[in-house]
């Protein structure tokens, strides 16, 4: 089992990876009034004020986003979204009352709709950064990670120092697996903010699964300098010294981990820094407490075979009944989930004893 790389927030990145932290998934845009396609603030009163005062009476559409904002900006969300989908039914170019759609769907969770809007909005009008934005983190909660991409970069060419646009474009590239690209724009949002734990977590990510471990362990240094109390940041340094093999530190960041928040993955990352360190008395009796509470817990069944495997290797060879149960360990994972390659490839090479070379 791969466990690596453990994230903030974002969860639908990377296989091995609870996901990289997101900005703007569901945040109001910061405003003392309603936002405008920018996103920044108009007054209430504006729009009728300049209809009134540029001789243009009042349509039906822009009542209907008068009536919509007040009811979104006393706390009535449906009825603010239901007035606002009319407004636009009869006016397609009230950019107003889509920015302010946009805010309502994105903090309903509802991503398809909320693309709906910023799609017509960058269209529209393509010289304002938070569209493409909006639209970026739309995209990426709907797993469109290419589209996401491009949305997030058509905003960078407006500002190429946008912090957000930098760091989720990152952690895109990222569940693309385009590492080099993530690795460029998570460092320069470091750059661009360097208080941020976020930002220095994040680039970890990148750098571990580029498999720069001692910069990766830097990055995470940092964040935890600028986060001291983040357990997701802690938990990506315990796993980057694991794959340093720097056991001892290890070791003693999981036993911190444990005490905290003692689950079924953090007992069994405890149990795989004992392996690596020899203590194999104290990482199978981490392993047996787990799968006692969870018989089914397959990360735990394979570092519960990885130690016999160990112990096996250790012994010459010689103790037969290490590789049985590795074997047993191997077989009742893969029974509970058979896409394990690496697993299934493991139980090929270990099931049969005259296969091992002495």
């Amino acid at each position: 089992m791969n466990h690596r790389l453990r994230t903030l927030s974002w969860s639908a990145s990377l296989a091995t990876a609870v996901g990289v932290s997101l900005l703007g998934a569901g945040c109001a845009t910061e405003s003392t009034s309603g936002p405008t396609s920018a996103g920044s603030p108009t007054r209430i009163n504006s729009a009728s004020n300049s209809a009134s005062n540029s001789g243009i009476s009042a349509t039906p559409a822009l009542n209907q986003y008068v009536q919509g904002y007040r009811a979104y900006r006393r706390g009535d969300a449906e009825g603010a979204r239901a007035t606002l989908e009319s407004a636009v039914q009869s006016n397609p170019d009230l950019l107003m009352a889509r920015a302010i759609l946009g805010e309502i769907y994105r903090k309903n969770n509802d991503f398809s709709s909320a693309a709906r809007q910023y799609e017509v909005l960058t269209k529209t009008d393509p010289y304002t950064l938070n569209n493409h934005y909006y639209l970026g983190v739309s995209y990426q909660f709907l797993q469109r990670f290419r589209e996401s991409a491009v949305a997030y970069l058509r905003g960078l060419e407006i500002d190429p120092n946008d912090f957000r646009s930098n760091m989720n474009v990152g952690t895109v590239y990222l569940a693309l697996g385009e590492l080099d690209k993530a690795t460029k724009y998570l460092d320069h949002a470091t750059q661009i903010d360097p208080s941020s734990a976020v930002a220095w977590s994040n680039l970890g990510v990148a750098l571990d699964a580029r498999n720069s471990l001692v910069l990766a362990e830097t990055s995470y240094r940092k964040a935890i300098e600028r986060s001291p109390g983040s357990q997701a940041i802690v938990q990506n340094l315990a796993n980057n010294l694991l794959a340093q093999k720097k056991t001892g530190e290890a070791i003693y960041l999981w036993e911190q981990i444990v005490e905290k928040n003692p689950t079924s993955f953090t007992q069994t990352k405890l149990a795989e820094a004992h392996t690596q360190g020899g203590d194999f008395p104290k990482a199978m009796a981490r392993l047996d407490a787990v799968l006692t509470a969870d018989p089914r817990y397959v990360p735990a069944l394979n570092a519960r075979a990885a130690a016999y495997i160990r112990q096996y290797e250790l012994s010459g060879f010689s103790q037969d009944n290490l590789r049985v149960q590795a074997v047993d360990s191997l077989t009742k994972s893969l029974a509970l989930n058979s896409g394990q390659t690496t697993i299934s490839e493991q139980l090929n090479k270990w099931k049969s004893a005259s296969a091992i070379g002495r």
